[in-house]
């Protein structure tokens, strides 16, 4: 390190190897002193019990006379003095490295000098596309950036809108698109089975004897009348001649459809007629159903956390961690004690400079009791009517 040389040189490794072994021991030019030479030549001794360690060489006498002069030099610089070594010591480091770069740059277009006309026009090939796949990426990286804002805006928007419909639009009677609060009537289900049973009566229904021999009776009876029946019109239809068969084919399916819209008119009619109720009739129902709603509709908690994360880190931004933390504490003191809007501005007022900027918390606060309403760990109250 004194001379800037190596202290065993040689062709191969194997003739370093060999001068380090059986070579004469260097030495330090004459003007360096006597002292330190002494010293590298006790440290490259070949013999290993004869070097010293590091603790021994800093006890030396030169050593130690070097290490307390460093010392005292230290001691008494001034903090002008360092800044102006530690600038001197960096101007260095800097000059150093920009060397060091202007090497690597001068080996870097040697390398390209020697190559082919062919591998350099693959070097830039390969440059152009590093560089266009760097671009790339840090396009990506920003889309994917204003991707997830935006996918948080609207969350927090969605959010927002379902919260309004939980919170406020429920204190809206249920019933406030019809024209009064009316219930639906209760069906009056004897009149409507009077009304089947005249027209099954209508269509020729007639009920099957239970007792089995008069059941054999009632089907010998029914099955003789058919049969006798279908043989006089046949005979009929075959007298008459084919024009009658084809009134008759048209006149059956009409007969047909006009008994069954003359049932259908009758079911109708008296839907109609039990329907067709008053508006008197049914306010009662409306307070029976009133009573009987459920109350909030579901809270979906996985929106209420979404949102509350980020109303505290808005929050947490706006007045700081600690300021936060004071604001929230005592507001959720205020509001469980019901205090009184006016105290508590004026001691919101205490710890920022305004009492709206404290809006956020109060409103983080209302979610975090919704959702634990939602939860089952509270009861809202309902107002008496």
């Amino acid at each position: 390190m004194c001379c800037m040389n190596h202290a065993f040189t040689g062709s191969t490794f194997l003739a370093i190897v060999l001068n380090i072994v059986g070579g004469a021991t260097p030495t330090l030019p004459e003007n360096h002193p006597r002292e330190l030479n002494g010293i590298m030549q006790s440290m490259l001794n070949k013999s290993p019990s004869l070097r010293p360690s590091a603790i021994e060489i800093l006890k030396i006498p030169y050593i130690d006379d070097k290490l307390q002069h460093l010392m005292h030099k230290y001691s008494e610089m001034t903090l002008e003095d360092k800044n102006l070594d530690c600038q001197k010591e960096a101007a260095h480091i800097i000059n150093a490295m920009q060397k060091k770069i202007h090497l690597q740059t001068l080996r870097a277009l040697s390398e390209v000098q020697k190559m082919t006309p062919r591998e350099r026009m693959r070097l830039r090939k390969l440059q152009a596309a590093d560089e266009e796949a760097g671009k790339l990426k840090k396009i990506v990286e920003e889309k994917y950036e204003e991707n997830n804002k935006r996918m948080q805006e609207l969350r927090s928007r969605n959010f927002q809108q379902q919260s309004i419909d939980v919170f406020h639009d429920l204190d809206e009677p249920a019933s406030e698109n019809l024209p009064e609060n009316q219930p639906i009537p209760s069906l009056d289900l004897s009149e409507l089975e009077s009304s089947l049973e005249d027209t099954t009566l209508d269509l020729g229904y007639h009920e099957i004897p239970e007792d089995p021999l008069v059941a054999e009776v009632y089907y010998a009876d029914a099955f003789d009348s058919c049969s006798e029946d279908s043989e006089e019109q046949e005979g009929e239809t075959g007298s008459l001649g084919p024009e009658v068969e084809a009134q008759d084919e048209g006149s059956q399916p009409t007969s047909r459809t006009n008994h069954q819209d003359s049932d259908i008119e009758a079911l109708a009619g008296c839907l109609e007629s039990v329907l067709g109720c008053t508006s008197l009739d049914t306010r009662t129902v409306t307070s029976v159903t009133a009573d009987i709603s459920p109350g909030p509709t579901i809270f979906n908690s996985v929106m209420a956390r979404t949102k509350m994360k980020h109303m505290r880190e808005l929050a947490m931004q706006k007045l700081g961690e600690e300021v936060f933390e004071e604001v929230y504490n005592y507001l959720k003191r205020a509001r469980h004690q019901n205090a009184s809007e006016t105290e508590i501005r004026e001691c919101l007022e205490k710890v920022v400079p305004r009492a709206s900027d404290c809006f956020e918390v109060d409103q983080l606060l209302y979610f975090e009791k919704q959702l634990l309403i939602a939860r089952g760990k509270e009861r809202p109250v309902q107002n008496p009517h």
